[in-house]
């Protein structure tokens, strides 16, 4: 199981505007669906809402698909900027303390869950692991994504 988030995504919503934040919403949603469907026609992917995403895949096709989606996010992001932010690498604005900052061009964190060799009472663990390697993976500059290998669960 793959979780899918935008970092920063609410300072780029706050920069651009709503309507431009849902095209890049969209535009994140059609990269992972189309990369999931063309290498795992079984697989599933899907929306939980705002800039989070959920898809499902095989175990051994963990690798492939997250770094082709990681690498097209990349490559495609830089159209829902204004060539004056990416020249400058940044924009400029409020952050949830009110206070001005730079934030660096979008970048997409992937935490991965693999399920093989271990069982699960309840998907509620699977979210609880996903929800704790996500802020981790998120503390991590750039586009990435991060398998939990950790020893804590």
């Amino acid at each position: 199981m793959c979780y899918a988030d935008l970092d920063d995504f609410k300072a780029y919503n706050d920069y651009y505007g709503y309507f431009y934040g849902d095209k890049l919403i969209l535009l994140s949603s059609q990269i992972i669906r189309d990369i999931v469907y063309r290498n795992c026609p079984d697989g599933f992917a899907g929306h939980i809402g705002g800039d989070d995403f959920i898809f499902i895949i095989p175990a051994e096709k963990v690798d492939k698909v997250c770094s082709e989606v990681v690498r097209t996010f990349d490559n495609k992001i830089i159209c829902g900027y204004k060539a004056k932010d990416l020249k400058r690498g940044y924009i400029v604005t409020k952050n949830r303390r009110g206070q001005l900052e730079r934030f660096p061009i979008l970048t997409l964190s992937i935490s991965v869950v693999i399920n093989k060799n271990r069982m699960f009472k309840h998907i509620g663990e699977i979210f609880h692991m996903l929800n704790d390697l996500k802020k981790y993976t998120k503390s991590l500059p750039g586009s990435k994504y991060i398998i939990e290998r950790r020893k804590k669960y």
